[in-house]
């Protein structure tokens, strides 16, 4: 039987506005999709070639289902409304952003500004995304808040959080970086926040060391004595989210 998340619009304008979050599987990134299986080179021009070579093969990382694990799990909130970035002066960069919608897409995190260490390559200016929508989880369960994951030029970068929804009511109004320079129109349904679910647990730290090349082996029977795929058919777990 499958747990499950709820998103409960905030107000009858968000459940009337604002875009319904949806999984993270429905916004794959162009690049991902059209990625080669295959690494492209002189002996495969389109990519499309299995090749083992000087104890090798050529996958590309389209055949990481970790990666792809990433991408893919958990649930999508959009951007509720175009909004337009643009600087307020000529000679330095003071970005601002507009809407043409009654509420707020945006509001000024003066608690943030200065305070959060900025990533490199954003504006340490933090402004706080109006999120339309409250999540609540079953007992024991939170939510990891981060950037979607594989969407990595978007102008916008959330600040990552874990919250209890189980037990938090609110919605989630999100910090977020916006990358340095941009400015330009950002279209209403663009991913900004990647939520993922996962049951709270004790956890405590052990530590052991392989012994008489038994990694070795492992990696001769998991990685090597298979071409590929060894991980997705007998150790890969499949992951569902609706």
């Amino acid at each position: 039987m499958s747990n499950k998340i709820k998103f409960i619009a905030a107000n009858e304008y968000g459940w009337n506005v604002a875009p319904k979050p949806y999984p993270a599987s429905q916004a794959i990134p162009q690049w991902w999709k059209d990625m080669t299986p295959y690494i492209v080179d002189e002996d495969n021009p389109d990519g499309s070639k299995f090749l083992i070579k000087d104890l090798r093969i050529n996958a590309s990382p389209k055949k990481c289902m970790p990666m792809l694990d990433s991408i893919t799990s958990g649930y999508i909130i959009p951007l509720w409304a175009d909004v337009q970035v643009r600087s307020l002066s000529d000679s330095e960069y003071l970005p601002n952003i507009f809407w043409k919608t009654e509420r707020e897409v945006f509001e000024s995190h003066i608690d943030g500004a200065g305070k959060i260490q900025v990533p490199d390559g954003y504006s340490d200016i933090v402004f706080k995304f109006i999120n339309m929508w409250a999540i609540k989880t079953p007992p024991g369960y939170s939510v990891m808040i981060s950037a979607p994951a594989g969407h990595n030029n978007l102008p916008f970068k959330c600040v990552p959080a874990i919250v209890d929804t189980d037990k938090y009511d609110a919605a989630l109004p999100t910090p977020v970086f916006l990358k340095e320079g941009f400015e330009g129109l950002v279209e209403r349904g663009t991913p900004m926040i990647q939520v993922t679910p996962f049951k709270r647990e004790s956890w405590k730290a052990e530590f052991d060391l392989y012994k008489n090349e038994e990694y070795f082996y492992k990696q001769e029977n998991y990685l090597r004595a298979v071409s590929f795929g060894n991980y997705v058919k007998s150790q890969w777990s499949k992951k569902s989210y609706k």
